[in-house]
Order: structure tokens, then sequence, then C-alpha cells
């Protein structure tokens, strides 16, 4: 999953006070998703593609 933020993103975030920049980005950091976790999703069940956020994809493959 691609974790970067677009121009309107940071215009967003220049707004904010540092503290409220510091809480915006533990939360976007922490919904990032884990590689690990999807590997053991492909592993076990193969539905990796539905914790990445492209169902149709598994549903097709």
């Amino acid at each position: 999953m691609d974790a970067t933020l677009d121009s309107e993103d940071i215009a967003l975030l220049n707004q904010l006070s540092d503290k409220q920049k510091d809480y915006a980005l533990t939360l976007y950091t922490a919904r990032e998703k884990k590689k690990s976790t999807a590997y053991i999703l492909w592993i076990l069940f193969g539905v990796y593609y539905f914790y990445l956020g492209h169902p149709f994809k598994n549903i097709l493959l």
C-alpha cells in the first residue's frame, strides 16, 4: 500500500499546530499496512488483497 502524502494533504498538515501535526502523523502511520500481516494472511487464507485494500484482485485471483 502506498503510504505517501499528496500535496493537498501536506497543505492541510501545514495549517496545523506542531502538536496537532504530531498527532495526525502518528495516526496516519498507524494505519499503514504491514507486509508481515499480508504474508500471514496469504499463507493461511489466501485473502491478503482484502487486507491490502484490493478486494477485486482477491476475487479474480
